[in-house]
């Protein structure tokens, strides 16, 4: 494993490989300023529609689709929103009948700086408050209506300072900043899920801002989905999109 370690860190040094995420549906993705590029480059317009392509000259019956046009993969690109999750996007934009392969959009978007992954920070609601965090981020505003009445944020004791220190980090960085509220789950629905006896203070520790969903899953050793329902039993849980 450190003979691997130490050849990927010299390729990826002389930027002969690029690494990007595992590509999964509940991502969710933006575009980038660079994505004008796709208008400017007729290289990039080549590459592209020959890679994104599910057919790629290969015979098929019945015959696919012809290729989107570069117009129409400009739109998909732009259209992209940290608040969708790549199912909604494929679902909403119908991307089998544009004969797209949906891993295949998202890798050349992410290998060209055509769009960027945006990742879900869980942060305890206390301090986004202690910072007023609210009013500096683009709220998803459907969501705190319909689950305004059902999320009553906890105060918790602790650090002041650090807290403070916290929320001025994640106000000071220029990304677009997003904030979900995850919504309570009524007992009777609440599924359980098997816990150590130490997860619940190691998740604790966890969700402090600093850590996104793929770190704490990682570390955790859970799916995003049974993080989804550990963190929508704490009502104090805030969602960043960052």
């Amino acid at each position: 494993v450190t003979l691997v370690r130490r050849c990927l860190r010299q390729l990826l040094y002389y930027r002969c490989l690029f690494m990007i995420d595992i590509f999964q549906y509940s991502n969710t993705y933006m575009c980038t300023p660079r994505v004008k590029e796709i208008l400017e480059d007729v290289e990039i317009q080549r590459q592209c529609i020959r890679f994104i392509t599910t057919a790629n000259g290969q015979q098929q019956d019945p015959p696919p689709p012809p290729p989107p046009s570069i117009n129409k993969v400009l739109q998909l690109y732009c259209s992209l929103r940290p608040s969708s999750t790549m199912k909604d996007f494929c679902l909403l934009y119908e991307t089998e009948n544009l004969n797209i392969d949906d891993r295949k959009f998202i890798t050349f978007g992410l290998v060209n700086g055509l769009i960027r992954r945006v990742h879900k920070y869980p942060v305890k609601a206390m301090i986004a408050e202690s910072e007023g965090v609210n009013r500096h981020c683009m709220e998803n505003k459907e969501e705190s209506k319909a689950n305004e009445d059902a999320v009553e944020p906890r105060r918790a004791k602790g650090d002041t300072q650090a807290q403070a220190e916290l929320a001025h980090t994640l106000l000071s960085s220029n990304l677009p900043l997003q904030v979900q509220v995850c919504p309570a789950i009524h007992e009777s629905n609440a599924s359980p899920i098997s816990e150590g006896p130490g997860d619940n203070s190691k998740l604790e520790a966890l969700i402090n801002g600093t850590n996104c969903y793929d770190a704490i899953c990682t570390e955790m050793w859970l799916s995003t989905v049974k993080l989804d329902l550990r963190l929508r039993h704490d009502k104090s849980v805030v969602i960043l999109h960052k």
